[in-house]
């Protein structure tokens, strides 16, 4: 092995001595019985590094979101608390992110935020106790201005619980399962529409030909959203799904209505979730 092979293995290894020291400083703490534990939030730090690349960019997204509301359920009464918002600011953009950013580069509040959630983050063990499990379910139901989430929301953030805890189990760190005894089910929201509010088949049409005169004609691009919104408005599609259609899709006859067939749909994905750090359109 050459010299700078051989140097490059020894920047590696106190690349990653470095990193596990800074987990072990800011993420464990002492429980009662004496004993070092981790902490919830350094066991999440390492649980997204292990499922950061077995998963989509969109799901890397939804894990952030789940991750961010558990953690922030799993504070204890400590002092100099930050306000919410810059809280989840910084774990969302900084902490639950892979490659995760430089800690140098963050403004000092984000900063000192996520050394204030090292010291208050509870120890992993917590979760055994049925008060603490019970409350971190309580916030997966809710949204950030404390309205019930939708369904779906949910059950993916409790997904995301429920894999992170067996994962704990499966390294020993948690026994027994934390959720086997705990009564959990997911609360159903009643969706209503203000009629006031919905557009009018008058007003879609005027909606419809302001938006064709965007951009240049030869981009089309005012023809394509016309596309786009329009089946939004008289098929009900999402937004994902409009976009997912293309003509051989569709079945338009020159009079009456046709039929689209819908056989996926592309979530748009920001940059921070992709492997090339750039925004894509993932079909599913």
């Amino acid at each position: 092995m050459d010299v700078r092979a051989l140097a490059d293995e020894l920047g590696a290894s106190l690349v990653r001595a470095v990193r596990e020291a800074a987990a072990d400083d800011f993420g464990r703490v002492r429980s009662g019985r004496g004993a070092t534990t981790i902490s919830w939030y350094a066991f999440a730090l390492e649980y997204l590094e292990v499922r950061w690349g077995q998963v989509s960019a969109k799901t890397r997204s939804e894990t952030n979101d789940a991750l961010c509301s558990i953690t922030m359920a799993m504070f204890r009464r400590t002092r100099g608390r930050p306000d919410d918002e810059l809280l989840r600011r910084a774990l969302r953009n900084w902490a639950f992110v892979i490659p995760r950013p430089d800690a140098r580069a963050a403004p000092k509040e984000v900063r000192l935020a996520l050394d204030w959630v090292a010291r208050a983050s509870r120890p992993l063990d917590d979760l055994l106790d049925p008060v603490v499990m019970r409350g971190v379910l309580q916030a997966l139901r809710l949204k950030r201005d404390g309205t019930v989430a939708a369904a779906e929301t949910q059950r993916r953030k409790r997904t995301t619980l429920v894999n992170s805890v067996r994962y704990a189990i499966e390294l020993g760190r948690l026994r027994p399962d934390p959720l086997a005894h705990v009564s959990w089910r997911i609360t159903e929201t009643v969706q209503q529409v203000d009629p006031r509010v919905v557009v009018n088949p008058a007003q879609a049409r005027s909606l419809l030909c302001a938006v064709s005169y965007v951009g240049g004609y030869e981009r089309a691009r005012g023809r394509r959203l016309v596309g786009l919104f329009a089946g939004m408005y008289y098929t009900g599609l999402r937004p994902a799904e409009a976009v997912a259609v293309t003509l051989p899709d569709c079945d338009l006859p020159a009079t009456g209505w046709g039929t689209a067939v819908l056989h996926a749909t592309r979530p748009s994905v920001g940059k921070k979730w992709t492997e090339s750090g750039r925004t894509t359109t993932c079909a599913v």
